[in-house]
């Protein structure tokens, strides 16, 4: 409990640094705003103009409310949170940084991963709640205490599996040197996030399989507000995958920066 206040008052550190500065540029911050908001609204008039043409399996469009509301809250949490960190950490392994970052008496994979992100993304995820809360009331549902658990659960693994496997493209660099932008390419992906995995079905095979993790990290969540009867076997494999997959990528670190000298 001592070593998680400790991380946890690191944590808050960073990011009333991070807002701190963010206010004292206002019209960079305001900027910085208009434009996370202006991505958010093109998402909301896609759907806008979509969904009243099409359906993906139980998504109509007062469940595609939901979906989004739900995809802007992971979206936005892992710019606010992880964003900055991986962004910047290929170029401080490249340029020797990194051996600042390692004399500090904190988890190594901790610190390179948060260092604060944009008040704007916190912004953008407070209407994101907004949304779910507003989508959920709109279609009716009826969210019990046992749902909103699985729904927190199972988010915050999507999160985690997402900032896993960006970190884990980060890791390449140690093994094979500087790999500029194929680094990022995984950011790139997020998009297919957008949309329940029911609507890839017709997509070629090869372009299935690749959107299928991306799709879901939302999708289960998601259902877990929108179905009434909870499907426990689905959460239970998610939930087992995602913590396989966030431990193997930490023990990846773990022995990758054994081998990290700035002289490399």
């Amino acid at each position: 409990m001592k070593k998680f206040k400790k991380y946890l008052s690191i944590f808050k550190l960073i990011f009333l640094t991070r807002l701190s500065a963010d206010l004292s540029f206002r019209m960079s911050f305001l900027a910085t705003i208009i434009g996370s908001f202006c991505f958010i609204f093109l998402y909301m008039a896609t759907l806008f103009l979509l969904m009243p043409h099409v359906q993906f399996g139980i998504w109509g469009q007062k469940e595609m409310w939901l979906f989004l509301g739900i995809f802007l809250i992971f979206c936005y949490t892992i710019f606010y949170i992880f964003w900055r960190g991986l962004w910047f950490l290929p170029e401080n392994i490249r340029n020797g940084q990194l051996d600042y970052f390692m004399t500090k008496p904190i988890d190594l994979q901790f610190l390179v991963s948060i260092l604060g992100g944009g008040t704007n993304n916190l912004l953008a995820v407070i209407f994101g709640v907004i949304l779910t809360v507003w989508s959920a009331s709109i279609l009716g549902l009826q969210i019990s205490i046992l749902n909103l658990l699985f729904f927190i659960v199972t988010l915050s693994l999507s999160i985690l599996d997402f900032y896993s496997m960006a970190f884990f493209f980060v890791i390449l660099n140690l093994r094979f040197g500087y790999l500029g932008e194929a680094a990022y390419e995984i950011w790139d992906l997020q998009s297919f996030s957008r949309y329940p995995i029911e609507a890839f079905n017709k997509i070629p095979l090869i372009g299935y399989f690749i959107a299928i993790p991306f799709s879901l990290i939302i999708t289960i969540p998601a259902k877990t507000l929108l179905v009434s009867t909870l499907q426990y076997g689905e959460i239970f494999i998610f939930s087992l995958i995602s913590i396989f997959l966030i431990y193997a990528v930490r023990k990846f670190w773990q022995h990758e920066i054994k081998f990290y000298t700035s002289g490399n």
